[in-house]
């Protein structure tokens, strides 16, 4: 049965507010591992694995999900600026012409 879009947005509000949460208590862990170190030996992936310890199997569902989303963000950032690089090319000669040399003076 499809979902109604009442359903689906409120699915997308749910994953946003998860979302915000990750990045907040990401943003936590980096916060702890760069200025309230006890251990200077302990990396930011050290502490990433012992907080994980401390979670229940349930939410580490939800850690993964995120790391997941954040290896898609890096890889389409990636795709993005190959795309650019490629059509770069293709648009010099757009781009770079003598009849919008004065537009380049602006």
């Amino acid at each position: 049965m499809p979902r109604s879009n009442l359903q689906l947005a409120s699915e997308v509000k749910c994953f946003r507010k998860k979302k915000q949460e990750h990045e907040y208590a990401l943003g936590r862990l980096w916060y702890n591992a760069t200025y309230d170190r006890k251990d200077a030996a302990m990396t930011v992936k050290d502490i990433i694995k012992q907080e994980m310890e401390k979670l229940p199997e349930s939410a580490l569902s939800e850690v993964l999900d995120f790391i997941q989303f954040l290896e898609q963000k890096r890889e389409k950032g990636g795709l993005i600026l190959a795309a650019q690089s490629i059509s770069k090319r293709s648009f010099e000669k757009v781009w770079d012409n003598e009849e919008d040399a004065a537009y380049d003076k602006l």
